[in-house]
């Protein structure tokens, strides 16, 4: 078997909107981590694969805005007409007949 087949590494140039996709196996990104998070930071994307599918892509981050985070939103409030909780609980006891 030719080298060259075997050798999973694969670097795809795809110009979309301005934006370099590079490809790359699993161990090469292992091996090489430190550049490609320097690719990462001019703005280029990198998809890390194993055994040829796509198991990561890994791209520039970008801060979300604060408003937009869900877990950050006001919850929904239940409300009951009539009694609170506690004040049902704390009159069943005052009419509980003790021994």
């Amino acid at each position: 078997m030719r080298l060259d087949i075997l050798y999973i590494v694969m670097y795809i140039n795809v110009h979309n909107m301005g934006l370099v996709m590079k490809t790359v196996s699993f161990t090469e990104f292992r091996r090489n981590a430190s550049e490609f998070f320097s690719d990462v930071e001019s703005g280029h994307k990198v998809v890390v694969l194993r055994h040829g599918k796509p198991i990561a892509q890994i791209t520039r981050f970008s801060p979300e805005p604060a408003d937009s985070l869900s877990w950050k939103q006001p919850g929904l409030r239940l409300a009951v007409k009539g009694m609170s909780l506690s004040s049902a609980i704390l009159e069943d006891r005052d009419h509980e007949d003790l021994f």
